[in-house]
């Protein structure tokens, strides 16, 4: 049983030798460039040795990727934490909103924080009936919220 050994030489062919060439067998000896040059290279031009064509190693190439990963995760951590500070934001201005108009009820004696309760209780009028403008209040939390999550 013929295989590949490890020193096969792939430096001629288009793939790089096979992650565990003595796992190979060959139909013939010696073992042919296409039996045992199976790994597609993931940087053009690279070889089992880690030089490409023009005799340049290709861990220069993967610093530069991981250097290049790196500054986009920091970027899009600061981006993270952008929307976050945006999003406690938003938090805040509906909680005093809310405050607002729970404080605004309480003096004139209305109903508590539900949207159910703010188009009037009144069974006797017809048609559509806001007396204290919560739907004022509903429409530009909506219009705010989009506009802040449209970034």
């Amino acid at each position: 049983m013929v295989n590949c050994t490890p020193t096969f030489d792939c430096s001629a062919h288009a793939k790089d030798i096979h992650a565990t060439p003595s796992s190979v067998t060959c139909s013939a000896d010696p073992c042919t460039a296409d039996e045992c040059c199976t790994v597609t290279s993931t940087a053009s031009g690279t070889n089992a040795s880690g030089t490409n064509a023009s005799g340049t190693n290709a861990s220069g190439t993967n610093a530069t990727d991981i250097t290049t990963l790196k500054t986009d995760v920091t970027g899009l951590k600061t981006k993270v934490e952008g929307l976050e500070s945006t999003l406690n934001e938003i938090k805040n201005s509906v909680n005093t909103l809310r405050k607002k108009v729970e404080k605004e009820e309480e003096e004139e004696g209305g109903s508590s924080w539900n949207p159910l309760t703010w188009f009037g209780e009144d069974d006797e009028e017809e048609g559509f009936s806001n007396k204290d403008n919560n739907l004022f209040f509903v429409i530009a939390i909506i219009i705010i919220l989009y506009y802040c999550l449209k970034r």
